[in-house]
């Protein structure tokens, strides 16, 4: 388990005599093996915000520090032992009636529960973003979530700045058991749009989603080319369903 030691000497690890504190992460506890200070909530705050640094996710961060909450009064080492102990438990127990993994269910489970996603009628979703953080990622990670539902999903490829975006897209429509809208005449992306709307209403789908092309604020051509895009969107889709535009930042 020297993984399991090497992730727990980072969260409990100072910052370094030597680190630059305005480009190194603040680490959440005392390296002290000892340290008899009380527990506090700024204590825990920090110990979140350096779970998260480390992508353990907020699910799992706010479940760390409540446990510490229940456990009542604790020094900072005591909290430290607990909170290896527990992940200890969570990592290696795969029991699922065990009382700490029932604990963990229970709160992961408030946020990641298979609940509908969509109101009824068809559903508009725009993503947008910059160049590289995932757009196309995401839709196929959506329309996979859409589709295990049940939903019938078509996928727009309104990306035409990208040389080998559509073909990447088709992909992911074909891995996700979506429709992929291709269009025989249209070039630009707000005509494809209008013809991938007007086919998902006489066929009836449930979502539309629609990629987009990676644009900075400083191409002027590209931030008209989405103000278009939502034109079109609230013209030709009014009262059928939802709108509603998904900024990525980051897929992972």
């Amino acid at each position: 388990m020297n993984w399991f030691n090497n992730f727990f000497s980072k969260v409990f690890q100072g910052p370094s005599e030597d680190s630059n504190q305005d480009s190194q992460a603040t680490v959440a506890v005392s390296s002290k093996p000892q340290n008899t200070a009380p527990v506090d909530d700024e204590y825990l705050l920090e110990l979140e915000e350096s779970l998260l640094t480390m992508d353990c996710g907020i699910d799992f961060a706010e479940f760390i520090t409540k446990r510490i909450r229940e456990k009542g009064s604790l020094k900072i080492y005591e909290a430290e032992n607990f909170v290896r102990e527990l992940c200890f438990e969570v990592l290696t127990n795969a029991n699922p009636s065990h009382s700490t993994n029932e604990a963990l269910h229970a709160s992961l489970s408030q946020s990641s529960a298979e609940q509908p996603l969509l109101p009824h009628g068809l559903e508009i979703i725009l993503i947008v973003g910059v160049n590289g953080v995932g757009k196309t990622t995401s839709i196929g990670k959506l329309s996979k979530r859409f589709a295990s539902q049940g939903k019938k999903v078509m996928i727009a490829p309104c990306d035409t700045f990208r040389a080998a975006a559509p073909e990447q897209l088709m992909m992911w429509a074909e891995r996700a058991g979506a429709v992929f809208y291709q269009s025989q005449a249209a070039k630009k992306a707000d005509a494809i749009l209008f013809e991938a709307i007007q086919k998902a209403k006489a066929e009836n789908f449930d979502v539309l989603m629609v990629d987009t092309a990676g644009r900075l604020q400083n191409k002027k051509s590209l931030m008209e080319e989405l103000s278009k895009l939502s034109m079109v969107i609230e013209k030709h889709a009014k009262g059928i369903g939802s709108f509603s535009r998904l900024l990525v930042l980051d897929s992972t």
